[in-house]
Formats: C-alpha cells, structure tokens, sequence
C-alpha cells in the first residue's frame, strides 16, 4: 500500500484454495458444451453397480487486485479498482 496525498494505491494478490468430495447428488446436473446435460443420477446408477466412485475435487485461483481510494473532504472514494483471474491449476 501507498499513500500519494490524499490516495491510497492498494495493490495485492489473493490465492482461493477450495477443497471438496463429490458424491452424486440427486436432481443435480451438469452442461457439458458441445454434448448435453450429464445428470448425477447417471453417476449413481454406475456408482450402484461398481462402475464409478465418490471422488475429490480442489482448485486453485489466483486473483490480483489493483485499486486507489481517494479521500475526499468527508467522504470516502473507491475509484479504478481492477481485479484480474488466473485459474493455476493445481
């Protein structure tokens, strides 16, 4: 962080780890572009008979943050913040 006067120029970078189990929901499904919706109740049915399984699902995005706040005589100002994406994998 920098302050310039009145502004503060606030860079950053924000890692999101997200962690989960997959387990086939019932009524749940998936849009798979170019093919069709893909309904958890097909995987149930291959789960019941021992042709798919529960399975772990993570991911990792990195987001970076730019901005500058200006304070203005009794008030506040967000002004020019940008937030970009990258999904990093694993």
């Amino acid at each position: 962080m920098t302050r310039k006067v009145n502004q503060i120029i606030v860079p950053g970078d924000v890692k999101q780890r997200w962690y989960g189990n997959y387990n086939w929901n019932e009524g749940m499904s998936a849009w798979i572009p170019g093919f069709r919706d893909v309904f958890d109740e097909d995987g149930l049915y291959l789960k019941e008979n021992g042709s798919a399984r529960d399975f772990g699902l993570r991911a990792l995005w990195h987001t970076t943050i730019s901005g500058t706040i200006i304070f203005l005589p009794l008030s506040l100002y967000y002004n020019n913040f940008h937030f970009t994406h990258k999904d990093v994998g694993r």
